[in-house]
């Protein structure tokens, strides 16, 4: 399943709220969106895998890899948590994986170790699912 979404300047709460829904999905969705000061204090915490996705509005990419990152929240509902990090006002609190650009994914295990990492927006569902699976395994 492949979508192209043109985010323009949509923040990530209206990518959400707005554009998610209409995209054809099987199961259930979980995709929360939350502040870089959150994400960092999260990232700090973690007990559970994670796929984290940090965008910036007008990137792109970074709206041609949504669809992708749903369609993983999808497949593994329950058993991963994805989060998108808008860092379009900055970083802040989670400078030590923005500094080379948007877009990027970065999946932590339980522990909250940093497993694999994915700047740019070619990466398929695929591909980050087979990765996902060697942490959840």
């Amino acid at each position: 399943m492949t979508f192209t979404i043109s985010t323009g300047t949509l923040s990530c709460h209206d990518m959400i709220a707005n554009v998610l829904p209409t995209i054809p999905r099987e199961g259930p969705m979980s995709v929360i969106a939350v502040s870089p000061p959150e994400m960092g204090a999260k990232l700090k915490a973690l007990t559970s895998p994670s796929l984290v996705f940090f965008h910036k509005q007008g990137c792109r990419p970074c709206g041609d890899m949504m669809p992708r990152v749903v369609e993983i929240s999808g497949r593994y509902a329950g058993r991963l948590d994805v989060y998108t990090v808008d860092v379009t006002g900055g970083a802040h609190g989670t400078e030590g994986y923005t500094g080379g650009g948007t877009p990027l994914v970065v999946l932590f295990d339980r522990r909250g170790l940093e497993e694999w990492r994915w700047r740019g927006g070619s990466v398929t569902a695929d591909r980050m699912a087979a990765r996902i699976e060697d942490v959840l395994r």
